[in-house]
């Protein structure tokens, strides 16, 4: 539990923040909660502003596929569309999902190059030994290596993350497959948690 302190820092974070409202399923909520589009001249005409500094009009949503869905049918972005354009929810869907992966990609790799992530089963592992760990991305699948990561990990208390693939993983190192890695920065870490389960969030078909 948090100390009475730190609640109190939180809640003030949290009353300080903006509110905005999601034009999809119309829940007001803080900014951070959300996801800030802008609409271009070109098509898919939406795009996501995962950093807030796109110019232009934005338009928020909540995280998830439900609302970006609930916005196009009603037609909230009519006002900045050009004339005769429509939005497809596939194509924004799925750019969305790039965006929050190229962005999962990069706090990775920075991570990884300042000593925060550590990669492979054997160094997940051994960092497992020592407290301060935040967080373990796993490569969905079987495996029994893969496997201990995950049990020491609850044993310690870890988070494990689950997303992608080991060429997906490899991929943001040069390499063919990673299948394993852990961040050891909480900050990283947290948004590297919120970029998977966006990502996800948008990728749900249902």
């Amino acid at each position: 539990m948090s100390s009475p302190s730190t609640d109190t820092a939180a809640e003030k974070r949290a009353s300080s923040e903006p509110t905005r409202t999601c034009i999809g399923c119309r829940s007001s909520q803080p900014q951070s909660g959300l996801v800030r589009y802008v609409v271009g001249d070109k098509a898919p005409y939406l795009a996501p502003d995962l950093r807030g500094s796109f110019p232009g009009r934005g338009y928020w949503l909540g995280p998830r596929r439900g609302c970006l869905r609930a916005a196009i049918e009603r037609n909230a972005f009519r006002d900045g569309l050009p004339a005769e354009s429509s939005i497809d929810l596939e194509t924004v869907a799925q750019t969305t999902v790039q965006a929050y992966e190229r962005r999962l990609a990069g706090l990775t790799q920075g991570g990884w190059r300042n000593g925060l992530v550590h990669l492979g089963v054997s160094d997940t592992l051994e960092a497992l030994e020592f407290d301060g760990m935040a967080l373990i991305w796993l490569a969905p699948g079987g495996g029994s290596t893969r496997e201990s990561v995950r049990r020491k990990a609850e044993a310690r208390g870890v988070p494990v993350l689950e997303y992608g693939d080991p060429q997906m993983m490899g991929a943001i190192f040069g390499r063919d497959s990673v299948s394993t890695l852990a961040y050891m920065d909480r900050s990283i870490a947290e948004e590297a948690r919120q970029c998977v389960t966006r990502a996800a969030a948008f990728s749900e078909v249902a």
